[in-house]
């Protein structure tokens, strides 16, 4: 006799089509469950499905599928439920987005109308003055204001002083590209390979650029003082008296002088910027370059140097502007010797306020003006190659 045995009853039975089980223990047999599983399983997938092998099942599986079906009548009850409330969030964030930005709208002219008047005050009005008081004879100090036309941009390229000022400005742009580039190029390359030295290294080259224009200028003056100068100092302690002169008291000496100062001052901002450029390469190029035979040249001429292009486009162009609107160095500087070197800028204040000739002084920063807008132009579209990314 069967230990365990399972009863079916027909659909005539009294107990609901429920199967009524006989057995002497309260365990269900590994048969009897692996059996029922295996109908549960055909009744869940055909209730999910909607087939009709959920009509050929068992009778005794009649109740699991109705609890199937209740089970998957719930979970697309919920299903429709999340969808309506992700529809009416979005709905809701939309709008909430939209109210945002209409207040964000509302608050474009307070924050940014302080900063554009004195933009316009300080910037705009005075180049348009600047642009009107080039065509008048005015003193600066008279109200009549007459108009001349193109006369002061006729005598300025006919004043000598002028294009000696203007021959300047472009010594000291040539000398310092040939000077500042390259050496700030060979700084950043040393303090990227981090050698020992390179917090001596970093004081050094940086150190002058925390210093005011004004600071650097009275620095270098007590330099270059013919008498008591530390420059004309140090040579006649070493026995070369012969080198010593005044060395702000020419034009031939004064030029290399001041270009000295210049560049010192402004050299740790180019070293900053190259450096910058240097530690966004990756590293995988010159690995690469290397594997590929290349030696350090190679890969700076190919592969440092053109992926820098960009920085080195923007700092020729930040160097001309400075070149053109050098002031408070060499008027600082040469504070005892006005008439040794000049450049426009100098020479635009002595024009203007000790000549009493605001409409030519402003004629010649009108020219100014445009030489720095055709050099920034020029470069940029000399110097215009196609973008890398990496």
């Amino acid at each position: 006799m069967a230990r365990y045995i399972a009863l079916w009853p027909s659909s005539q039975s009294g107990h609901g089509g429920r199967g009524r089980r006989t057995h002497r223990s309260a365990r269900t047999p590994r048969p009897v469950l692996d059996r029922q599983n295996r109908w549960a399983r055909r009744i869940g997938t055909a209730a999910l499905c909607g087939s009709a092998k959920a009509h050929r099942t068992h009778p005794a599986a009649q109740p699991r599928k109705r609890i199937v079906r209740a089970v998957a009548a719930s979970a697309a009850r919920r299903r429709r439920g999340r969808s309506g409330l992700l529809r009416r969030q979005h709905r809701s964030t939309g709008a909430g987005r939209a109210v945002i930005q209409r207040e964000l709208r509302k608050l474009i002219v307070p924050l940014l109308g302080p900063a554009l008047v004195l933009h316009i005050a300080f910037f705009v009005l005075p180049v348009c003055n600047a642009f009107y008081y080039s065509l008048t004879s005015w003193s600066g100090v008279s109200p009549e204001k007459e108009y001349i036309g193109l006369a002061n941009f006729v005598r300025a390229f006919g004043d000598h002083t002028f294009l000696t000022a203007l021959e300047n400005v472009f010594l000291f742009g040539i000398l310092g590209f040939l000077v500042v580039f390259p050496l700030s190029l060979l700084f950043a390359v040393i303090l990227s390979k981090k050698p020992p030295f390179a917090g001596f290294l970093k004081f050094v080259v940086f150190a002058p650029t925390l210093l005011s224009v004004v600071v650097t200028a009275v620095l270098w003056g007590s330099i270059y003082n013919p008498v008591i100068g530390l420059l004309n100092e140090t040579l006649r302690s070493v026995g070369l008296d012969a080198l010593t002169r005044p060395w702000l008291g020419s034009r031939h000496n004064a030029l290399p002088a001041i270009a000295v100062a210049m560049i010192w001052q402004g050299l740790g901002t180019y070293v900053i910027l190259f450096l910058a450029g240097l530690q966004k390469i990756p590293l995988s190029f010159y690995e690469s370059a290397e594997l590929d035979g290349a030696n350090a040249w190679q890969q700076f001429w190919h592969v440092t140097l053109p992926l820098l292009w960009d920085v080195v486009q923007i700092l020729v162009i930040f160097w001309i502007i400075g070149a053109f609107q050098a002031f408070a160095l060499i008027f600082v500087i040469t504070r005892g010797y006005p008439n040794v070197i000049e450049v426009l800028g100098t020479y635009i204040y002595w024009a203007g306020f000790q000549g009493q000739s605001i409409g030519y002084a402003s004629a010649m920063g009108v020219v100014m003006f445009f030489f720095v807008l055709a050099f920034s132009l020029a470069v940029n579209r000399l110097m215009r190659r196609e973008s890398v990314e990496y």
